[in-house]
């Protein structure tokens, strides 16, 4: 949230597969586990402290449904946005529509996906992502889980790793690199 708002975006629409309403999980309402719900509260939460507008579009449980979502984040564009896509598969969707639309990534609307993906470091512009650390995921669950089996411990665990933020050319960091470097050189 810092990046984008250093980047001078001020209105970021979050575009999630989930079946749960938006009222629903910004009302705190939500499982024990739930990594998009823990995602969605740290956006808020950044937002609010940021200044940026925040909106949350749930629902995308098919290409067609996400399709709409951002049909609709489209239709009331009155600036610069940036589109969330809670998972890879959801941003290839949005990429999709907005190379269809003939939308300039980052000029008009930038994406980033809080998942990555192979195909996102392929695309022109290639496409920002937040990754998980999936392998150290896999280490600390096997590890819990032999405990358990061990008898060590039967409490609740809950356990924080790092994401990876993976600042590409569809996020606007490069194009404000690059113009911090031009004004650099001419003065």
């Amino acid at each position: 949230v810092q990046m984008l708002a250093t980047n001078g975006y001020r209105r970021i629409e979050l575009i999630a597969a989930t079946s749960r309403s938006a009222a629903d999980i910004e009302s705190g309402s939500y499982r024990p586990i739930s990594p998009i719900a823990e995602r969605i509260r740290a956006l808020r939460e950044g937002c609010q402290e940021l200044g940026l507008e925040y909106r949350l579009h749930t629902g995308a449980m098919s290409r067609e449904r996400t399709r709409a979502a951002v049909r609709t984040v489209l239709s009331e564009l009155d600036g610069p946005c940036v589109l969330l896509g809670s998972y890879s598969e959801i941003s290839l969707v949005i990429y999709r529509e907005l190379r269809d639309r003939h939308l300039l990534m980052p000029d008009q609307v930038a994406l980033v996906s809080l998942d990555d993906a192979e195909w996102m470091t392929l695309s022109s512009p290639t496409v920002s992502a937040v990754g998980r650390p999936s392998y150290q995921m896999g280490l600390q669950a096997a590890q819990i889980l032999i405990d358990r089996i061990d008898g060590q411990t039967f409490l609740p665990i809950r356990r924080a790793l790092d994401n990876v933020v993976s600042s590409r050319e569809s996020d606007g960091a490069l194009h404000s690199r690059l113009a911090q470097h031009s004004s650099f050189r001419e003065s």
